[in-house]
């Protein structure tokens, strides 16, 4: 489960890399209007929050290699992040397919 979670992360990493860099390259007046520039706020926050959670994950992981954990594994502050976040990636990941470039 952990392993597929892991797989899931890295090729969504992946897309994220190639989909804002098309936006970039072949939309960048797009980006620049008022619309995609709220768009990029969001997803700056997102992001923001994505990089805290698998850093998160991350300090689970060395502290289970090192030996260092109690019996249990947790990380408080995840929960604080899912609730920050619950309404943020609903506005940013529900883009149509057939209109991904459009704000």
């Amino acid at each position: 489960m952990c392993k597929d979670a892991l797989g899931r992360l890295d090729v969504a990493a992946e897309n994220a890399m190639r989909l804002f860099s098309e936006l970039e390259k072949f939309h960048s007046e797009e980006v620049a209007t008022e619309a995609g520039a709220q768009f990029l706020d969001e997803a700056a926050e997102l992001l923001s929050l994505v990089v805290k959670k698998v850093n998160a994950v991350d300090r689970l992981v060395q502290c289970r290699l090192k030996g260092k954990c109690g019996s249990t594994l947790s990380v408080p502050e995840t929960d604080q992040f899912d609730r920050f976040a619950e309404g943020k990636s609903d506005r940013i990941v529900e883009i149509p397919k057939d209109d991904v470039y459009t704000f």
